[in-house]
């Protein structure tokens, strides 16, 4: 699909496109003026600032404080487990517990931890907040407690590991009657360097001696670790949080940030403008009339002489007031005919389906006849009565076209009928009324007879105002009698597949079309 298709659906669905986009600004209006009323309620937050240990500028881990609890901590504070905690520890209801929310922040200087909970009472916030506070603290004593067990648990592996150490150098040094010297705990200086550990190793070779101050080191050892298992095992028992409340300021009200109207009013006009260009599309993709020109041309293998735009229905059987757009269409069709040289001497109009060939073959008639044009026109159905209303009844009789088929036939009928049938409204024009009946009327035999004679030399163009042609079969029999018809086709009420059998008969009758009036989608 071209830019162009998309352009002309948007032009002949403009109403519709227009009427989309009004619709979309109606409800962005009504969305922005009631969007208040659809503010959260009012909440509250209450925070609790806790001081926690934290490396210095340098680096350096503040003594005695557990690695673990140097890293992680917002972490920690927003584990779904610690927020469960602080429920658990407020003791709140149900409801509340879905209208509680938790959130942690640290410093840029990772000393001072927030914690904060908002709820829509001002009581619930702060007992919320004091709840996340314990419960926060709470989780840094199970991390303290559980990294002791762990490291209690490594420490009692090094002492079963050392002990059985001991006892194999304790068992080498018996079975070499060494007697066992006394323990020699190790010692550290002022600056908290090691002091070399001396033992008594007169008479023992270098093999011995090496065992000796073995047994001495794990010894020492073992009374360290025992001594870190034992402190250990208090603070497992006792775990501290390494933790300071500083501050608890006083819950603040929490105004509610009304959405962007950007993004709605966004949505609003790009599915409104989506919308407006996709239905017309999508009307005319599953739409399969002709909507234009091109396409007419096209299927019925015929020039577009004129545009005519649409009437209304009180207008169809009426002349066009002159210097109407309609009038000014209709004399556009009539001097385009005339310069296009090819001119017929007579002429169906028609349509393959609908009655617009009704009003075109008057109006285009008497367009021909105001611009000095001798035209003869012939009505053929109850609704081709343009003038008889002009003359009197008596001054029409013998005149129907019935009549004068009969009377051609026969052979009863000469050039003197043109006297009876002159317009008393507009010079050049003749008018031949239709039958009062819209019985078949057509015989092959009268037909070609009273055409001949209603086209003589001084009558330049005979115009047949012919029924539809999908519709009734005598409208083929007109266009073979006149050898060319001019198409009368109104956009949006016949279907490519209808103009296409109906070029395809024309085609079989061997008619040649003389041209095209695109008439405006009927409103």
């Amino acid at each position: 699909m071209e830019l162009a298709d998309i352009l002309g659906s948007i032009r002949r669905h403009l109403r519709i496109a227009v009427g989309i986009l009004i619709i979309a600004v109606i409800l962005l209006v009504a969305f922005l003026v009631t969007r208040q009323t659809v503010l959260p309620p009012k909440r509250y937050e209450a925070t609790v600032q806790i001081l926690i240990p934290a490396r210095d500028t340098d680096g350096v881990r503040p003594e005695g404080v557990p690695p673990i609890l140097l890293q992680g901590q917002v972490s920690l504070a927003q584990k779904d487990a610690t927020k469960d905690d602080a429920n658990k520890r407020g003791e709140f209801a149900a409801d509340q517990r879905d209208d509680i929310r938790y959130r942690a922040v640290l410093n840029e200087a990772g000393d001072i931890m927030t914690v904060a909970a908002s709820a829509r009472q001002e009581d619930t916030a702060q007992k919320a907040a004091d709840a996340y506070a314990d419960a926060y603290i709470g989780a840094r004593r199970k991390t303290v407690a559980d990294t002791t067990a762990s490291a209690q648990s490594g420490a009692r592996s090094s002492l079963v590991t050392l002990n059985d150490q001991l006892r194999e150098i304790e068992k080498e040094l018996r079975d070499q009657n060494i007697e066992l010297p006394d323990v020699v705990r190790e010692s550290t200086d002022g600056d908290g360097n090691s002091v070399p550990t001396v033992i008594d190793t007169q008479g023992l070779n270098l093999d011995q001696t090496l065992l000796v101050y073995s047994r001495n080191s794990i010894i020492n050892q073992i009374l360290r670790t025992r001594q870190t298992y034992a402190q250990l095992e208090a603070d497992r028992l006792t775990p501290r949080s390494y933790t300071d409340v500083v501050e608890k300021p006083a819950p603040q009200t929490i105004t509610p940030e009304p959405p962007s109207p950007l993004i709605p009013i966004a949505v609003a006009l790009g599915g409104g403008l989506l919308l407006a260009l996709a239905v017309p599309v999508l009307m005319d993709r599953f739409d399969h009339t002709i909507k234009d020109a091109r396409t007419a041309s096209t299927t019925l293998g015929a020039p577009v002489l004129a545009a005519i735009p649409a009437w209304s229905r009180t207008d169809d059987r009426t002349i066009p007031a002159p210097g109407t757009e309609l009038d000014r269409a209709y004399r556009s069709l009539a001097a385009t005919s005339v310069a296009t040289d090819r001119l017929p001497r007579t002429l169906l109009v028609s349509s393959p389906d609908g009655t617009p060939q009704d009003a075109v073959a008057a109006c285009f008639a008497v367009a021909l006849a105001e611009i000095g044009v001798r035209v003869v026109l012939v009505g053929t159905s109850t609704n081709h009565d343009w003038y008889t209303g002009a003359r009197a009844d008596d001054e029409l009789a013998g005149t129907h076209l019935p009549d004068l088929l009969v009377r051609a036939h026969d052979g009863d009928l000469d050039a003197t009928i043109l006297d009876r049938l002159g317009s008393a409204e507009v010079p050049n024009l003749f008018v031949v009324p239709p039958g009062t009946e819209d019985d078949p009327y057509l015989s092959l035999d009268g037909l070609p007879p009273l055409l001949s004679i209603l086209s003589q030399d001084d009558v330049d163009i005979v115009i047949i105002a012919g029924p539809p042609f999908l519709a009734d079969p005598n409208a083929t029999i007109l266009s073979w009698a006149t050898r060319h018809v001019l198409w009368c086709i109104r956009t949006g009420a016949v279907t490519e597949a209808q103009a296409r059998e109906a070029a395809s008969r024309l085609e079989l009758a061997g008619v040649a079309p003389f041209g095209l009036a695109l008439i405006g989608r009927e409103s």
